[in-house]
């Protein structure tokens, strides 16, 4: 009965205690993003946060749904938050690699945006339906009342 409660000391050397975390092994670490040659690169330019931060998010959303619905592994789109700048977020997109913009959300960011990715030769494709903001690069996606008034008062004859 006695042995059940003696110690037993294993033989050989005694093992090593550790003195600080271990180090990951694997690639270096890099600030930035990874060099990306088997894909195209698109930034997101959109809110994150502040006020506009939840149409940002849906904006994010729904491109990643179209992206996984498309199936595809070519492209790599990556989203960056205008609330925090707009210039900001298009220079990172632009030194990160990407070579399409699509949005920002609002025209004032979209004037704001199109000269830097102008000179870089970089499309801007905007959500804003400013029509103001079109042109040398950047292209409107957003829902233009314009166009829609002018069908409905045009003539008859005249409508396509």
């Amino acid at each position: 009965m006695l042995a059940a409660c003696q110690s037993i000391v294993p033989k050989g050397p005694a093992p090593a205690i550790p003195t600080g975390p271990a180090q990951p092994s694997g690639p270096t670490v890099t600030e930035g993003l990874p060099t990306d040659t088997l894909r195209h690169r698109v930034a997101l330019l959109v809110p994150m946060t502040g006020t506009n931060a939840g149409v940002g998010q849906s904006i994010a959303n729904a491109t990643t749904l179209a992206l996984m619905d498309t199936k595809t592994d070519k492209v790599r789109i990556t989203t960056y938050d205008t609330a925090l700048g707009a210039a900001a977020a298009a220079n990172k997109a632009l030194a990160d690699g990407n070579r399409l913009i699509l949005g920002p959300l609002l025209a004032d960011d979209a004037r704001v945006i199109g000269p830097i990715a102008a000179r870089a030769n970089v499309p801007v494709i905007s959500f804003s339906n400013d029509s103001g903001v079109a042109g040398s690069g950047v292209y409107i996606m957003g829902y233009n009342p314009n166009q829609s008034i002018e069908r409905v008062v045009a003539s008859p004859g005249k409508r396509d």
